[in-house]
């Protein structure tokens, strides 16, 4: 089992940054790099090349997914840097009107954690979440994997009511596997050279039942996240357009 210990995560900030300024909107054409399929729409930067992260961080970087769940609905996610190595992550909502606002940190080894969140409904505070010592997003170390290599990080869970009332902390687990590196079509734009991870959970729920949930989640050079699929609903997150 990797050993995530709280020294390694950069100090947290549980300060939200209100953000007040507008997301400007993806252009129709696809930036220079990018291979347009199909009559695709809005592209990302060039995915090959350069020695960029598969998950860059970058301040005032929008991301805007299509998710199939709910009838189709289309998230904008818009990453905004706090403080050195500390990142507000501030998604639109989904059409029942919950939201969420978390804390991304970036360690020495430039792992990417989740280490809190808040859950909005409506836009009024509905309850918050923090990571011990974090939520792996991304790790470097996942691109040296073998096809077939897995890891296993743990953290704790802590659930925190609107009025600041926290649930009993839970322990949790997820698997990461690699299934190695391949190009695809997303909407219309065609990647290449992403990692393909399978995160799957392993841990159980409060009534001591395994959680059972697995996700493939596609990973681009320069862009991050491109598509991810539950393995066991079939809903699917696909990746409409990334700006900087």
């Amino acid at each position: 089992m990797l050993d995530l210990t709280r020294s390694g995560v950069v100090r947290r900030f549980s300060l939200f940054v209100a953000l007040g300024a507008s997301v400007v909107a993806c252009g129709s054409e696809a930036p220079p790099g990018t291979e347009s399929v199909d009559g695709g729409g809005a592209g990302a930067p060039a995915t090959t090349g350069g020695n960029r992260s598969h998950f860059p961080l970058q301040d005032g970087a929008v991301s805007i997914y299509r998710h199939s769940s709910k009838g189709g609905w289309d998230e904008t996610v818009t990453l905004t840097e706090i403080s050195p190595g500390v990142y507000l992550e501030v998604d639109s909502g989904h059409p029942e009107g919950e939201r969420t606002e978390a804390t991304l940190e970036v360690d020495a080894q430039g792992r990417v954690f989740r280490t809190s969140k808040k859950v909005y409904n409506d836009d009024v505070l509905d309850s918050s979440v923090v990571y011990d010592p974090g939520f792996i997003r991304f790790d470097p170390a996942w691109l040296d994997m073998e096809v077939n290599e897995s890891r296993t990080y743990s953290y704790d869970r802590t659930e925190i009511s609107a009025d600041g009332t926290p649930d009993p902390t839970r322990p949790r687990s997820h698997v990461y596997t690699s299934f190695g590196r391949q190009s695809l079509t997303v909407l219309g734009t065609r990647y290449s050279d992403c990692l393909v991870i399978r995160r799957e959970r392993d841990y159980n729920d409060v009534d001591g039942e395994a959680e059972d949930e697995k996700k493939h989640i596609y990973f681009a050079p320069k862009v991050g996240k491109v598509q991810e699929i539950n393995l066991d609903s079939g809903n699917t997150e696909q990746l409409v357009s990334y700006t900087e």
